[in-house]
Formats: C-alpha cells, structure tokens, sequence
C-alpha cells in the first residue's frame, strides 16, 4: 500500500487501508498502543485524506478521534 499511495497519492482507500494497517501494528493484544512512530503514521494518514482528499470524510474523522482520544 505504501507504493500504491507514492504512485496515485490521490488514492483515498489506499491511504485509509495503510492508516489503519499501521494502526493495528501499533497495537498490543490488549489494543494499547506500543508503537508511538506506527501510530503517528497512521494518524498522518488519515489527516492526509481530511487536508488533501475529503475534509469531510466521516471514516477519517471517526479513526483520528478514536486515535487520539
């Protein structure tokens, strides 16, 4: 998915499966975060969607507020 977002950046699945691919590798079994860089990426990837893509995407939103509660 990395390759698919540098080739057609414009691509909003692409971001949104590799935000939440990094996501889930930030996480413990227990889904506590252990991985602080993994889990900025995946942030960045949605914000990615809501400042070049859709800034009213609603999947978008919901992950980064789950996120960084």
């Amino acid at each position: 998915m990395e390759k698919t977002v540098l080739l057609k950046p414009d691509y909003r699945d692409a971001h949104y499966g590799l935000g939440l691919f990094y996501h889930q590798k930030a996480l413990d079994k227990n889904g506590n975060v252990i991985d602080s860089v993994l889990q900025q990426k995946a942030i960045a990837q949605m914000q990615f969607i809501l400042d070049h893509l859709n800034p009213k995407d609603a999947e978008a939103q919901k992950s980064l507020s789950d996120w960084t509660k």
